[in-house]
C-alpha cells in the first residue's frame, strides 16, 4: 500500500511528503476462519485504515517507528497472532529501487 507522509531525519526529507510503501502480512488464529461469510473473517479494511492513519501525523522520523505504530495497533486485535511488516521508501535515492526495513512481531498472549 502506498501512502504519502513527511518521513525522514534529513532536512531534504522534512520539506515535503514522500511515498512510503507498506506491506503487512498477518497470521490469524485458526478459530477466526469460519467459511465464506464476511462475518467469519477479519476485515482487512482495518489494516488499510491503520496504515492510512500514518498520513495524519505531522511527521515521522524513521521507517522503524512507522512500523512500530502499525504493529501497536495490530496487537490490539486478538485474532492476529503475528505480523510481518515491510516499509519501503522508493523515492529517496535515484540509484536504487528503494530503501526499506522489515520486522516480524509475535502477538501471542
Amino acid at each position: 500500500m502506498a501512502i504519502a507522509l513527511v518521513i525522514g531525519v534529513h532536512p531534504r526529507e522534512k520539506k515535503a511528503r514522500q511515498r512510503l510503501l507498506m506491506t503487512v502480512e498477518c497470521v490469524f488464529e485458526t478459530e477466526a476462519i469460519g467459511g465464506d461469510e464476511i462475518t467469519n473473517t477479519f476485515d482487512y479494511d482495518r489494516i488499510h485504515d491503520i496504515i492510512k492513519s500514518l498520513e495524519e501525523r505531522e511527521s515521522i522520523n524513521t521507517q522503524e517507528y512507522a512500523i512500530e505504530l502499525v504493529a501497536e495497533k495490530l496487537a490490539a486485535f486478538p485474532q492476529i497472532v503475528s505480523a510481518r511488516i515491510l516499509s519501503r521508501k522508493p523515492d529517496i535515492f535515484e540509484d536504487c529501487e528503494y530503501v526499506g526495513v522489515e520486522y516480524e512481531f509475535d502477538f501471542t498472549r
